[in-house]
């Protein structure tokens, strides 16, 4: 490819010479500037995890320094809910103590929880019904998470999420 120097001509810049700066931009600046544009649109990037597992994490992340992203020392250990009766009967019990869920439909949504309690595996009798309950019961729970702000908002994802992963225990 031929450049057109003439207007250049005056810093004596040649054809060899700006050959060596695009290529030093290209191998230097260009990647610098792409992590940094990575880093303000915060994409997402996979991480392989154990087993197989892909994990993500914000580009803004990926750029911070070890002292930031390293787990503390002394921290609690994140602390993850099993996908259990128990654990939606306790967001439950949140979400009707902050007027986010009325009494009635509290009522409604013990008794499939107790019916799913009664379901073991796929293979007893009910088992479809049930997983067809909470699976319906989770899709409510993401359309009230929709129009829902703030912690009712999150509770209300978390409860469906837990549901639905009960009503796949049950597949």
């Amino acid at each position: 490819m031929s450049y057109q120097l003439d207007p250049f001509a005056d810093i004596n810049l040649s054809e060899a010479l700006l050959r060596l700066l695009i290529e030093e931009h290209e191998e230097r600046t260009l990647p610098a500037c792409e992590r940094l544009l990575s880093y303000y649109r915060n994409e997402e990037e996979p991480i392989p995890g154990f087993g197989g597992v892909v994990n993500w994490r914000a580009a803004q992340v990926a750029g911070l320094p070890d002292r930031l992203t390293r787990p503390i020392e002394g921290a609690p250990p994140k602390v993850s809910w099993p996908a259990s009766t128990i654990v939606a009967r306790a967001y439950l019990d949140q979400l009707v103590r902050s007027n986010t869920i009325p009494a009635a439909r509290a009522e409604a949504i013990r008794t499939t929880l107790t019916n799913a309690d009664g379901v073991r595996t796929s293979r007893d009798r009910g088992a479809a019904e049930v997983v067809g309950a909470l699976t319906s019961l989770a899709s409510d729970l993401e359309r009230d998470a929709a129009a829902a702000t703030g912690r009712d908002a999150s509770r209300l994802r978390a409860m469906a999420e837990t549901v639905k992963g009960r009503a796949d225990q049950l597949r």
